[in-house]
């Protein structure tokens, strides 16, 4: 590889980062024509599949024999569902959706040196910083005394739109402001996972505290918890790792967040997210504890479906016979109910496999416990876990050695555990 493809390849790669970034946003609230599967699901397989052609990605040979394996195991464990468990619910089109929303594990980039990352890094943040500048205008907007109107809805044929998701509400009862979503969000959650993958990028990157705060602005204006959470268990993974030296630069940051906070509605709102766990009913509760007090019972009372499980999309099932708005299925719960011990302990561990090897352990750490608690396995969210973290993963180093005949050749070895990437440090060097 000549020195000047060595220098244009991370850039490339980072551009092909960018664009399904945006495009996951653009597009996520558009749906499958006669299907209720986001458009992204698809875009995402041919953006993969054409970067394949191109050469950007390769295929990774441990993830496909493991993506292969939890893929055959939980598709053949439909007979025995079929045949030994009460009332079974069974649907294919559930377990193949499932399949083909992680089936881009099974690639990795061809450049994952701690260069192509960081560069990527910085496209992700400035991104980020574009998507917050819509949700600060989407607030904003409505400040000023323009009504909210969900000009997607209004636009776009009904076809053409996923439904059966909460797109915005107020951020208090009876307030005229509601949650931003940037209106094209399927969720204000969702845009809130968005920007907290892109804050936490700003900071490993290292970029100007100004940068950080623009992204801040946007999330506090979801009002949502989910990106917050990315943020928050990243910090707290950098500093137990002893990697956080270099973040102290950002503490300024939160100042100016904390007053914009303490001033308006949109601080009392994130503040009362951050408290609600233990309520009932809340947002937090729906989505960590009460799904489990449903579903742990009808699963510990069948052994059978204790171990083949009730068939893809039961433990859906159980959950929309509650009647609860709001209360979703997790991920750990849906894989045990569904696929039983034997396929359900597979299908977590293929998706632990996700989260391995990454150039930022700490990211990797904040996305897989927002994954298993908090979010379901929506596709825009399982996608920001692909694109930032198995897609480089496993990580290489870049070391450079002479070319006798032309110009210095970049050669990728296997990074060692002694060469971790460290937060006092950007990961593509000074």
């Amino acid at each position: 590889m000549s020195l000047t493809a060595a220098v244009d390849a991370p850039r490339r790669q980072a551009r092909w980062v960018v664009v399904a970034f945006l495009g996951i946003f653009l597009f996520q609230r558009f749906a499958v024509p006669g299907l209720p599967i986001s458009m992204t699901v698809p875009l995402l397989l041919l953006w993969a599949c054409l970067a394949l052609f191109r050469g950007v990605v390769e295929l990774d040979a441990r993830r496909t024999v493991i993506w292969l394996l939890a893929a055959g195991v939980s598709g053949l464990l439909m007979v025995p569902q079929s045949a030994l468990v009460l009332f079974p619910l069974i649907s294919v089109n559930s377990w193949l959706l499932w399949m083909v929303t992680w089936l881009p594990m099974v690639f990795r980039f061809t450049d994952r040196s701690p260069q192509a990352y960081d560069t990527t890094l910085r496209g992700v943040a400035w991104a980020g910083l574009g998507l917050a500048g819509l949700s600060i205008v989407f607030t904003l907007s409505q400040v000023l005394g323009i009504r909210y109107r969900d000009i997607f809805a209004e636009v776009v044929p009904d076809a053409l739109q996923l439904q059966g998701f909460v797109i915005t509400y107020p951020i208090a009862w009876e307030s005229p402001i509601y949650k931003s979503n940037a209106w094209l969000a399927l969720e204000p959650s969702f845009l809130s996972f968005m920007l907290g993958v892109a804050m936490v990028s700003a900071l490993i990157s290292l970029r100007h505290p100004l940068l950080v705060i623009g992204i801040g602005l946007g999330l506090l204006c979801t009002t949502a918890g989910s990106g917050m959470a990315v943020a928050g268990v990243y910090l707290i993974a950098a500093l137990l790792s002893g990697r956080g030296r270099a973040l102290t630069r950002y503490l300024i940051v939160a100042i100016p967040l904390a007053v914009i906070g303490a001033l308006t509605a949109l601080g009392d709102s994130v503040l009362d997210r951050l408290t609600e766990a233990g309520d009932a009913r809340s947002s937090t509760a729906l989505r960590m504890i009460e799904p489990y007090t449903y579903l742990v019972p009808q699963w510990l009372s069948d052994p059978v479906r204790m171990l083949v499980g009730g068939g893809p999309g039961s433990s859906q099932r159980v959950v929309d016979d509650v009647g609860v708005l709001g209360l979703l299925v997790p991920t750990p719960a849906k894989m045990l109910y569904d696929y039983g011990l034997i396929g359900g302990l597979l299908m977590l561990a293929m998706i632990l496999v996700v989260y391995l090897r990454s150039p930022a352990p700490e990211l990797a750490v904040a996305l897989a416990v927002s994954m298993l608690t908090l979010q379901g396995a929506a596709q825009p969210l399982v996608a920001m876990s692909l694109l930032m973290i198995s897609l480089f993963a496993p990580v290489a180093r870049a070391s450079v050695e002479p070319d006798p005949v032309a110009a210095p050749a970049v050669v990728l070895r296997q990074e060692r555990p002694s060469e971790r990437l460290t937060a006092r440090q950007p990961v593509g060097g000074p």
